[in-house]
């Protein structure tokens, strides 16, 4: 080998070995950002470190930026490869206003299982509502255990100006004076027709029966023979009618007396209306 091809050689040595310390280099910062990685979502006694899981339990707000007098949802959700089902304990708090509870049972969905609870609160006046101290007991089969979860934060804003205004409000649009009027006269008519409409009604049923129509059930050629006997005529067929439709109902005086005058020739109508005027009145 000769003198010239030494320090090519030399070269090559020193840039493979700066290769390969930047290869190590690498090697050993990606370890590094996995192992960051792999902290990241490590839980610590069941608590992640985003600090918003414990063993698949999660809680939140929902919305988590409200004004006053609006209504939230602190919501805890369960979701776990293995059975489970929690209870809720979620201390009181002096600006939130309970609003309902709704709970959900345990359901198995794409093979997890899950559980809701939402507690619908409404915050009092504005400002950060912090709350802390929230506890399940979960229950699953290794017994039943306690777990706190993650604080929680509710901003609440405060009311629009336009809101905290003491200006009156605006009235309401005028009314147009021919449109009011048109409007009375509407409702004036509608009262008057109805008001005629029930006269007429009552005027209908207390209207005397009449006699004139020979289907109406209610007349009675009794009467009709009698005011046609005062007047000095003998109504033949009146008397037909009579002893066609109430000749059994007759007396045997008053049948006799109608037959002789429909039938006979003798006609005697002061005592046909004398006993037509007896059966009458009975």
């Amino acid at each position: 080998m000769t003198s010239s091809s030494q320090p090519a050689m030399r070269l090559k040595g020193k840039s493979v070995g700066v290769a390969f310390s930047v290869f190590a280099l690498q090697l050993c910062l990606l370890t590094t950002s996995a192992e960051a990685a792999d902290l990241s979502g490590v839980s610590v006694s069941g608590v992640s470190v985003s600090g918003v899981s414990v063993s698949g339990v999660s809680v939140r707000f929902d919305p988590a930026r409200v004004q006053p007098g609006d209504v939230c949802a602190l919501i805890v959700e369960m979701d776990r490869e293995t059975f489970g089902g929690f209870e809720l304990h979620v201390p009181s708090h002096p600006n939130l206003h309970l609003v309902s509870i709704e709970r959900f049972p345990v359901s198995l969905k794409d093979g997890r299982y899950q559980q809701r609870q939402c507690w619908w609160l409404q915050p009092l006046a504005s400002g950060t509502v912090v709350i802390s101290d929230v506890q399940v007991e979960l229950t699953d089969s290794n017994g039943t255990e306690t777990i706190a979860l993650p604080s929680v934060t509710l901003d609440v804003v405060p009311l629009e100006s336009m809101d905290l205004s003491d200006a009156p409000e605006p009235l309401p649009p005028a009314v147009d004076d021919h449109d009011a009027t048109s409007l009375g006269i509407r409702y004036l008519t509608v009262f008057l027709t109805g008001l005629l409409l029930l006269v007429a009604a009552a005027l209908y049923r207390k209207r005397p029966r009449t006699s004139m129509a020979s289907g109406d059930v209610q007349w009675d050629p009794m009467v009709d023979a009698v005011e046609q006997l005062q007047s000095g005529s003998v109504p033949l067929h009146l008397l037909e009618q009579i002893l066609a439709h109430r000749g059994g109902d007759l007396s045997p005086q008053l049948r006799c007396e109608i037959e002789q005058s429909v039938y006979g020739k003798r006609r005697e109508p002061a005592v046909l209306l004398d006993l037509l005027r007896e059966e009458t009145m009975q």
